[in-house]
């Protein structure tokens, strides 16, 4: 399998290098190799598709389910002790005084998730209160609420 004269073009000069480092799946490669990727922009392309797939392959998406953010909201004010009670978050009208304020934390999804399931500081762990999707839930709302990351 040779080159194609556009790649042949564009292949990096002698000591320039353009890399991506996600391989997920390859019979000539174990995955995670480094690949080197020829052309000008064909490694940003190909790690942008790499991203994708990665994402697409855990589960994620890039929009957020209303019905589970609505349900995030919800358990965060109501759970017992409530998260809105030692901390702020704005979308859910919680001015809680203890634990950090989440809008400036910006917590990501999973950041959020291990907290929930483990507890950290004084916050309590929530595993036995709280069912995975539920905790899944808060997660997704604290992270979209308070504006993480993506």
């Amino acid at each position: 399998m040779g080159l194609s004269p556009e790649a042949l073009r564009t292949a990096p000069r002698r000591g320039e290098s353009r890399r991506w480092s996600v391989c997920t799946n390859s019979t000539a490669r174990q995955p995670g190799t480094v690949i080197e990727a020829p052309g000008g922009h064909g490694g940003v392309r190909a790690r942008s598709l790499a991203v994708a797939l990665l994402l697409l392959w855990s589960g994620a998406s890039g929009a957020a389910d209303p019905a589970e953010l609505a349900r995030g909201k919800e358990v965060f004010s109501t759970i017992q002790p409530a998260c809105a009670a030692c901390h702020t978050l704005q979308a859910a009208g919680a001015e809680g005084q203890v634990g950090p304020v989440l809008d400036e934390l910006k917590p990501d999804a999973a950041r959020v998730l291990r907290a929930l399931k483990a507890g950290i500081g004084v916050m309590p762990s929530y595993a036995e209160r709280m069912s995975e999707s539920d905790m899944k839930a808060v997660a997704s709302f604290v992270a979209h609420a308070a504006g993480a990351a993506k």
